[in-house]
């Protein structure tokens, strides 16, 4: 019973949080995210994207810009070692190999 009690206590919380970062009017869209596997980390950095294709526009991600999307990240509240910022991470490095 504590187990379960604990259990619903995080899933709270991680509801909470992404509810301040969707603000979605719909708890079952926050619920389908949750379930999902999608944290609010995941969509600040996601939010990110157009900085990241401005940065691609000329053909090529040098490390400068690359470094400048994951200080963004960064100071929009996605940690280094979150799901966000290695999505950045990986997008940022397979762009230097696939242009």
């Amino acid at each position: 019973m504590l187990r379960g009690l604990r259990e619903k206590a995080k899933v709270d919380e991680k509801r909470k949080a992404l509810s301040a970062v969707v603000k979605a009017k719909d708890p079952a869209i926050i619920d389908h995210l949750l379930e999902l596997g999608v944290g609010p980390e995941s969509i600040m950095a996601v939010g990110l994207v157009p900085l990241a294709a401005v940065s691609w526009a000329d053909g090529s991600l040098d490390d400068k810009e690359r470094k400048a999307i994951l200080k963004a990240a960064s100071e929009r509240g996605v940690e280094p070692g979150s799901s966000g910022y290695t999505m950045l991470e990986l997008w940022s490095e397979k762009s230097q190999t696939r242009i």
